[in-house]
């Protein structure tokens, strides 16, 4: 079966997209207002079947930092009071879960 990838929410309805997740079980339920929150900040990619307009699968991907942005020098740190190769290994203790 031969089928087209696309790439971006300029390329997709929102309806189409709410459409397929509303067949899931994780997000049957969830807002139109939630999911358009969770598109903006994600890389998302549809397949169209040949000949067709409709969207037959949607993926989103998730990171940190979409857009990317420039990864840090090793060694240096991406935020405040986040460890450093060099302090990540010292002989302290462990900085407690959620005080980074």
């Amino acid at each position: 079966m031969e089928y087209r990838i696309i790439e971006g929410l300029d390329n997709m309805e929102l309806s189409d997209i709410v459409r397929l997740l509303r067949t899931t079980y994780w997000a049957g339920d969830r807002p139109v207002e939630v999911i358009e929150t969770a598109l903006k900040n994600s890389r998302c990619f549809g397949i169209r079947l040949p000949g067709s307009n409709t969207l037959a699968a949607f993926a989103r991907v998730v990171s940190d930092s979409y857009p990317a942005r420039p990864t840090p020098a090793c060694g240096a740190s991406s935020s405040p009071g986040m460890p450093t190769a060099s302090t990540a290994n010292s002989a302290s203790t462990p900085p407690a879960i959620g005080s980074w």
